[in-house]
């Protein structure tokens, strides 16, 4: 499951910048030409309604969103198409406040939130 979502995101970056390589892995400090990278920096374990029947798990991915280019005004530019795409789009969720530890690396990031489900029913009742 998680790795469709890798895929999907790696699609949706490639739409919106054609030329640009895409990495999952973390951020490198001198990448050469120009690309994005899509690093899944957490998850977390989106609370079930309340109810009788079990709903399927959810799980949040958060991805730590970096790009690089021969200019900084190129990652910029880059940057800022991706994160107005986001903004726009229902399937994104962006935060803008970077974790303390991605601070102290210098890393400019925005992270992407996408929730996911497992497609397993449990067929079991609340009790």
């Amino acid at each position: 499951m998680i790795d469709q979502v890798d895929q999907a995101l790696v699609r949706w970056v490639q739409n919106i910048l054609t030329d640009s390589k895409v990495s999952l892995t973390p951020p490198q400090p001198s990448e050469a030409g120009e690309g994005v990278g899509l690093f899944l920096m957490d998850t977390v374990l989106t609370p079930p309604a309340r109810g009788t029947k079990r709903p399927p798990l959810q799980i949040t991915l958060r991805y730590l969103v970096t790009t690089w280019a021969e200019s900084p005004e190129k990652a910029h530019r880059m940057f800022g198409e991706l994160l107005f795409a986001a903004l726009e789009s229902s399937e994104f969720e962006v935060e803008s406040k970077p974790p303390d530890v991605w601070k102290a690396f210098g890393v400019c990031l925005i992270r992407f939130q996408r929730t996911i489900q497992s497609s397993v029913d449990y067929g079991c009742q609340r009790m």
